[in-house]
């Protein structure tokens, strides 16, 4: 089998034609973003459309069953976070809803799994530059010819193309231009230059999505990709630069909003020091939280409308509206799988970072490491202020899941190879 630096090449037979790229593309396309519903309206026609668009998705999963394995073997924390969501159920305050909920999960996750598991990175990261082709060519022509699609109230101002709200077309842009910008790393020319392009649909719609959150991450993103690639004989540095910058940033982000401080900036800039409410939304929803700790209240079995603990959080004055969600990542997941399933995602999240270090020693393999990791990053930014991470149909999801698991091959590949050296040490490095 031919190899690149650590990283190994499918053979011929497990290499994914064009079309068939294209076509999963669509179906991940067509599941995790709100087209129909934008066409349709929300009702049941609508939600029919979706569900069925899930039969041809677990078909192709079928069809590579050993692919889905070994990416269930690859992630290890991924897939008991999995299990642990169906075990759920189990103490699940409306296990109805886990069930119907939990279907749909395990056929775009299973999907993210076989996918990592198929495909090279370099393929991979192709692949998701088509899907950015697919999402940003549907937005606009969306935008063009729908009026919805253009905004509606309170946001008429707000662009969100092929996605439910505004919020939801400026986070999956971000990751579009993201993802097109790593598909322009790993090809040349002429569709070098058309990922470039696509790239730059997604920012113009991104900066119609009037999503400040993902506007911000996409700064730092293509901050980081042109410093990544600028440094990429220093890759290890770089990464470790990148990441614990970030870490430390949150840290003294929270610590800022956490006090008064932070409160003259907000109001020469006339906003509420509140992130657009998330801050007491947060306050009130923690304590449930802490009610059930360990394994929270089941998949998705919290937000119900008639549910005691929603009705009480949307009386509190400070918010005053029954939210569907808390606008965090790490209280949905504590909600959803308690401290146990945030253990298992924080642990692959740590195994991904070293995987990427530990290529990082590949020359030859850098670039596109450096594209994956700035994906995941930009993933687990997005979940400090929104939330993904275990999203049944969700575009960002079931790309993480993919590039999750393609890591996670890559790993094991690199724990096969003989007298592997530790991330750490130099290329020219010899024990004494």
């Amino acid at each position: 089998m031919p190899k690149v630096g650590h990283l190994r090449m499918p053979r011929p037979a497990e290499s994914a034609s064009i079309d068939g790229i294209i076509y999963i593309m669509a179906l991940i396309f067509l599941v995790g973003a709100d087209l129909f519903r934008i066409l349709l309206d929300a009702g049941p026609v609508t939600s029919g459309l979706k569900l069925a668009m899930l039969f041809p998705m677990l078909f192709w999963v079928l069809s590579n069953g050993r692919y889905f394995l070994r990416g269930f073997v690859a992630v290890p924390e991924l897939s008991a976070l999995l299990l642990l969501v169906t075990l759920s159920v189990l103490w699940s305050a409306y296990p109805d809803q886990t069930i119907e909920r939990l279907i749909p999960l395990w056929i775009t996750t299973s999907m993210g799994l076989a996918l990592g598991s198929k495909l090279s990175l370099r393929t991979l990261l192709i692949a998701l530059g088509i899907l950015a082709t697919i999402t940003v060519l549907s937005c606009f022509v969306a935008v063009a010819t729908i009026p919805s699609a253009r905004g509606v109230p309170p946001w008429e101002d707000a662009w969100r193309g092929t996605f439910s709200h505004k919020n939801g077309m400026g986070a999956s842009c971000m990751f579009m231009m993201i993802y097109s910008v790593s598909a322009a790393v790993v090809t040349k020319g002429r569709l070098r230059a058309f990922f470039l392009a696509i790239g730059l649909g997604a920012a113009l719609l991104l900066i119609a999505s009037q999503s400040r959150t993902s506007q911000g991450i996409a700064v730092v993103s293509m901050t980081a990709f042109l410093s990544g690639l600028a440094l990429h004989r220093w890759a290890t540095f770089w990464g470790l630069l990148y990441v614990g910058g970030l870490i430390i940033a949150i840290c003294v982000a929270f610590f800022l909003f956490s006090t008064e401080i932070i409160t003259p900036v907000f109001e020469l800039l006339q906003r509420e020091p509140t992130l657009s409410g998330r801050l007491p939304l947060w306050d009130a929803t923690w304590p449930y939280v802490m009610e059930r700790p360990w394994l929270g209240y089941g998949y998705k079995a919290f937000w119900e409308p008639d549910a005691v603990a929603v009705i009480k959080i949307s009386l509190d004055p400070r918010i005053g509206y029954i939210s569907h969600y808390s606008h965090s990542g790490l209280i949905e997941l504590m909600l959803d799988t308690g401290l146990v399933g945030t253990v298992l995602f924080a642990t692959l999240l740590v195994r991904l970072f070293v995987t990427v270090g530990s290529g990082f020693r590949d020359r030859a393999a850098r670039p596109m490491l450096i594209c994956a990791l700035v994906i995941v990053v930009a993933y687990v930014l997005l979940n400090v202020l929104e939330s993904s991470i275990l999203s049944r149909e969700s575009l960002s999801w079931m790309a993480f899941t993919t590039v999750a698991t393609k890591l996670g091959n890559i790993a094991r590949a690199q724990r096969q190879r003989p007298e592997r050296k530790p991330w750490w040490r130099p290329a020219g490095y010899r024990a004494k």
